[in-house]
């Protein structure tokens, strides 16, 4: 992931999930877990918007389930390329997705809006090529423990991430942008003590 000064690496969340760090390990755990019971027991073709490196792609694995990841680093497409073969991974920007109007049955969207120049240009696109459930997960801005872990986080091993952010959202924020963009809140998880927002949406009817 690209973010100006600095850049993550493409192995970051896989090595995350590994991590002798507990808290860095258990954080990327536990939404890894919220995920996959979000999009439970699902099939089709799926597209992984700001894939990265594939990790999380990586969760939804299973039969019946084929995996498109779009990531505008050229680094994290490589090595996505390399370390999960079994899915087609594609250089492309949020902004201007490559792809046919309703071309997947599901999109995910994994802590990449407040990254984004638009969210309001993504969850367009995303709406376009989408043709039922949408994923999306967001850091709570409104969350004073979130302020507090993320900012001691960047003087940290975070120092990666340190101007990454271009927007902040909290519930109000996201469920105004969905509103406005044709999507309806089917479901909204408040997980890592309200830290994150984890929403699956559908586009109006």
């Amino acid at each position: 992931m690209l973010n100006g000064k600095y850049k993550v690496p493409p192995d970051w969340y896989d090595k995350a999930v590994v991590s002798f760090n507990v808290f860095h390990r258990f954080w990327h755990l536990k939404r890894i877990r919220v995920l996959a019971n979000l999009l439970d027991k699902f099939n089709g073709l799926v597209l992984d918007v700001g894939c990265d490196g594939g990790t999380i792609s990586d969760i939804f694995k299973q039969d019946g389930v084929w995996i498109v990841g779009i990531d505008i680093d050229v680094d994290a497409i490589r090595y996505a390329s390399v370390k999960r073969r079994c899915y087609s991974w594609v250089l492309a920007d949020a902004h201007y997705l490559p792809f046919k109007k309703e071309s997947f049955d599901a999109v995910l969207c994994i802590e990449v809006l407040e990254h984004c120049c638009s969210p309001r240009n993504v969850m367009e696109e995303i709406k376009r090529v989408s043709r039922s459930e949408v994923l999306v997960l967001i850091p709570n801005s409104a969350s004073r423990l979130f302020r507090i872990i993320w900012g001691i986080w960047l003087k940290l091993k975070g120092r990666v991430w340190i101007g990454s952010h271009l927007h902040e959202f909290n519930n109000v924020i996201a469920e105004t942008l969905f509103s406005s963009c044709g999507f309806k809140v089917l479901l909204l998880k408040k997980t890592l003590l309200g830290m994150l927002l984890a929403y699956k949406l559908e586009k109006h009817t």
